[in-house]
């Protein structure tokens, strides 16, 4: 099983000087991470804060699930290659992960830890459903919504990232992919709640220890 987890992909993040990239000739492509399958939280685990990843910070995303093996897939195709969509979280070590984006090197150490990201519950789509993605998703700490986006807001669409990704790397069924962030990422504490809805349905639950 593959993780791939992109920056950012929604408005609140391509603002340059005051202008919107809209207005821009070019827009800076998307970046995707690679995590390894250490990184998943099992489902209804508490997250542990490593030692090194204080102040910590979490960010929501919609996540689809790779459904068939696909390798250069055409974006006009890419929706028969995911059958389904929950709501996930991915934690940042910030103080480390803007030690390192400073200095020029990987972020791996402050993004790719064991235990960085959690998943929800899947939600099986229809082939119409998946023609035309969307819906809310929310990030609620201690019962107060933190961040939230819809999934039709997204720059590049589910279609465009399988695309993008399918390039360089075989997709196999059971991959994973974090579509994107609508926001730089809320500050977690000892104790938390943290709750995940995809179209105010709860699928992700866990605890921060």
């Amino acid at each position: 099983m593959k993780i791939f987890v992109v920056e950012g992909n929604y408005p609140q993040y391509n603002i340059i000087d005051g202008a919107s990239l809209d207005d821009k000739v070019e827009r800076p492509k998307t970046a995707i991470n690679l995590l390894p399958d250490t990184a998943l939280l099992m489902r209804g685990r508490p997250f542990f804060v490593p030692d090194f990843a204080w102040p910590c910070t979490v960010q929501l995303h919609g996540v689809a699930r790779i459904a068939r093996l696909g390798k250069n897939i055409a974006p006009r195709f890419a929706y028969r290659y995911y059958d389904a969509v929950s709501v996930g979280a991915t934690f940042t070590a910030a103080r480390l992960w803007a030690r390192l984006r400073a200095s020029g090197l990987p972020w791996d150490k402050a993004k790719s830890f064991d235990g960085a990201c959690s998943l929800g519950t899947f939600q099986t789509l229809s082939e119409e459903e998946r023609r035309d993605l969307s819906g809310c998703i929310d990030l609620s700490i201690n019962e107060q919504v933190v961040q939230t986006a819809d999934l039709k807001d997204m720059l590049c669409s589910i279609d465009d990232i399988i695309a993008a990704i399918s390039r360089y790397h075989k997709l196999c069924q059971g991959d994973l992919i974090y579509c994107g962030t609508p926001a730089e990422g809320s500050l977690v504490q000892l104790d938390d709640h943290i709750v995940g809805r995809w179209k105010n349905k709860p699928l992700l639950a866990f605890n921060v220890k």
